[in-house]
């Protein structure tokens, strides 16, 4: 392993999306969620932090990203481990500043998830595909009418509001 610098573990870190999508690509895996939206929609869809893919095969999909990141940043910054709340899930986190692995200040960085379902539509945005927005405008209207998901309601409210307006606009 060459000299770790904080710049190589930074430029990776600010690399992330680009280097996640670059392997989604590659393993034909889908981008879906807020990033998604990003893609398709730009400036009207929210602002997100970390990226989600759903891949068949979730815990080696996220060993290889994890793998793949320390390899660039000279380190072993990253590591993957299982959604403590989804199950199928695993994500891929950075350690954060106390430099220790499985603490509070972990950052998650892109989370790969099994498909609940076959069949899921998603065209190709920038070579990556990409669930469509009627996909997308389907499962909000149906974690909206969950109780269960209650804490995403207000997220997925406003992600159907933004998804109108850019209809509209598109139209013109």
């Amino acid at each position: 392993m060459g000299l770790v610098t904080p710049y190589k573990i930074l430029n990776v870190f600010f690399r992330r999306k680009e280097l996640a999508l670059k392997q989604a690509k590659k393993d034909n895996n889908i981008h879906f969620g807020a990033g998604a939206l990003k893609e398709r929609m730009g400036y009207l869809a929210r602002d997100t932090f970390d990226v989600d893919i759903l891949s068949n095969k979730p815990k080696y999909s996220a060993n290889k990203l994890a793998r793949k990141l320390n390899k660039e940043s000279n380190s072993r910054a990253f590591f993957a481990e299982p959604s403590k709340v989804t199950k199928g899930t695993y994500k891929v986190r950075h350690w954060g500043l106390d430099n220790k692995k499985g603490t509070s200040d972990d950052i998650s960085i892109v989370d790969f998830t099994k498909p609940k379902r076959k069949g899921i539509k998603s065209t190709r945005v920038n070579g990556v595909r990409t669930v469509t927005l009627k996909e997308v405008e389907k499962d909000k209207r149906k974690s909206i009418s969950d109780p269960m998901f209650k804490f995403r309601h207000a997220k997925d409210r406003d992600d159907l509001r933004r998804i109108k307006i850019f209809k509209e606009r598109r139209r013109f």
